[in-house]
């Protein structure tokens, strides 16, 4: 038997390499070993050994002849074995990717648009909008008058109430709108219009019975020629109609969108350029709330009239010719030639107009050589809690402040200052605030401030709820108060305006203002096209409405 003259393990005699760590081995003759060997009390032995290493053998690696156990090898150092040299490298990469990550995410620019996104994220989140923007998405907003006391004051003894709601449906991009005039309870006159990018259609049980009268959008320019309602329409706008691009009826909605996402990639496009070439700066600073002070970080951005001017020039250029637009200048030369001819231009060009606009855009940028805008922006915990605009050269100051929590703000407040002239000539003058200001915000009390400061002179209307039992308050300072209840639920928010006190004058009041973020709008009926009707059928239709009219107005003297 051999042993492995790297790890020392037992090898057999003719083995070429270590079974156990894959070294190579050298010849099977280990060399010669001599020694003069004596008695010895401790051990039986006694004596010196010496022999040759074979070539390529590490210094342990040798068996140890007293006790015939393979010597140990000796442990490589760790940054030497492969492991140890991954790990080493993959600690460096990561120290210099966290070095990297930080300088990037705290430089001035990526610390003010991660604190705009999360900005805006956290506005989304004030309940008050996302309760209007369900409203606004399928839900509706009713007011009530009582108008017992008006209709006295006209001598008329009765009771009556208007009632007047609006639906909203946005996956429709359509809205509908009812009035109902009731007198003792029973509705004496009614209406409702159905707004929808197809058609326009009214209605009116009391007035009209079951029929409906409408005009459907997508048909117009073809049921407007020779129609008897046609004939009252001024020619220039009959003109327009008649030559307009058929898009702007048969796909209202569409082309809209089209225009829409236009302004919207333009406007992108510009921010991206003038945030490119503009200067970037970062500080410290206190900034000072409601009810609180914290200390942020300031970003300030500053862009001078070349910024200004290079981004507004790419633009045009970017607006005018970028191929992915053509569809919507198209639509956009059919417009405003639509209006054009509407205004009595009878020889308006579509396209003309809009290379006009693009040039008069053009020149206005070339006049653009007074301006030195300095934007500062207050970030705290990652989220923007103040913005300061100024235009040093002309004197002109924007300031909107949204508080420490953007999603439950204790103040928001936005001021606008400008006194600017041009020479000996005065332009502008303005200086007003308007805030809203949060002093108790608990889930039985809440207090709050809305305010205006004109010219130094400060309007505020101080407002207190009940949340328990409702009682609403709203006072102005030399004015007068309103007061009512305010009830809300998930789902729904109504307000009661009971009394009011103007210049120490009381008057009862009976108005109420219903929100609901779930409320169906009305179908909408089957209609007959007014542009088809002749002259005689829309006379008729006129009389029976002035007719309904009529007995309304009798009901109310009986």
């Amino acid at each position: 038997m051999k042993y492995c003259t790297n790890c020392g393990a037992g090898l057999d005699d003719d083995a070429g390499f270590c079974t156990e760590c894959g070294a190579k081995q050298g010849s099977a003759d280990p060399g010669s070993v001599t020694g003069d060997f004596q008695n010895n009390d401790n051990n039986g032995f006694s004596g010196d050994i010496t022999g040759d290493v074979p070539d390529g053998t590490q210094d342990g690696a040798y068996r140890d002849i007293y006790n015939d156990v393979p010597a140990a090898a000796p442990k490589k150092p760790f940054f030497k074995r492969p492991l140890g040299i991954v790990v080493i490298v993959v600690a460096a990469l990561l120290v210099a990717g966290g070095i990297v990550f930080a300088c990037v995410m705290g430089s001035p620019k990526v610390m003010l648009a991660r604190a705009a996104m999360n900005t805006a994220r956290d506005v989304q989140q004030i309940k008050v909008l996302k309760f209007m923007n369900a409203v606004g998405e399928e839900g509706s907003v009713t007011v009530s008058v009582n108008l017992d006391e008006i209709l006295e004051s006209y001598g008329i003894d009765v009771k009556g109430d208007l009632v007047c709601t609006e639906y909203f449906d946005k996956s429709k991009s359509s809205t509908a709108i009812t009035a109902d005039l009731k007198v003792h309870g029973s509705s004496a006159a009614d209406a409702t219009l159905w707004v929808s990018p197809e058609s326009l259609i009214v209605n009116s049980k009391v007035l009209l019975g079951k029929d409906a009268y409408g005009i459907g959008v997508a048909a117009i320019p073809k049921n407007i020629k020779g129609s008897d309602l046609g004939d009252v329409i001024p020619d220039d706008v009959y003109d327009a109609i008649d030559e307009a691009d058929p898009r702007i009826f048969e796909s209202e909605e569409e082309c809209r969108q089209i225009i829409t996402d236009y302004f919207s990639d333009v406007a992108q496009h510009f921010y991206a350029q003038a945030l490119k070439n503009a200067e970037f700066s970062k500080s410290s600073d206190s900034v000072d709330f409601a009810s609180s002070s914290v200390k942020a970080t300031v970003v300030t951005m500053t862009i001078d009239e070349d910024i200004m001017q290079d981004a507004l020039k790419d633009t045009i250029k970017y607006a005018e010719k970028d191929e992915k637009f053509d569809e919507a200048r198209d639509l956009l030369a059919s417009y405003l030639e639509f209006c054009a001819i509407a205004a009595g231009e009878d020889d308006a060009d579509g396209e003309d107009l809009l290379d006009e606009l693009f040039e008069e855009l053009d020149d206005a940028a070339d006049e653009l050589d007074n301006m030195e805008v300095e934007s500062r922006f207050y970030i705290y915990r990652s989220r923007l809690v103040k913005a300061e605009i100024e235009d040093s050269k002309t004197d002109s100051e924007v300031s909107i402040t949204l508080g420490p929590d953007p999603s439950d703000p204790e103040l928001c407040e936005i001021t606008i200052y400008s006194d600017y002239s041009d020479g000996d000539s005065y332009r502008e003058e303005i200086d007003i605030c308007m805030g809203w200001e949060v002093e108790t915000n608990t889930a039985s009390e809440y207090e709050a401030s809305l305010y205006v400061k004109e010219y130094g002179r400060k309007n505020r209307m101080d407002i207190s709820w009940d949340r328990k039992n409702g009682d609403f308050s709203a006072k102005v300072k030399d004015l007068g108060t309103l007061s009512g209840t305010m009830n809300t639920s998930k789902d729904e928010v109504e307000l009661s305006l009971e009394k009011v006190k103007v210049f120490g004058d009381k008057q009862d009041l009976e108005i109420s203002i219903l929100l609901k973020t779930k409320d169906s709008m009305p179908q909408a009926p089957e209609y007959t096209e007014i542009l088809k009707m002749d002259r005689d059928e829309l006379e008729e239709v006129g009389r029976d409405v002035i007719d309904g009219l009529e007995d309304v107005m009798d009901e109310l003297e009986e």
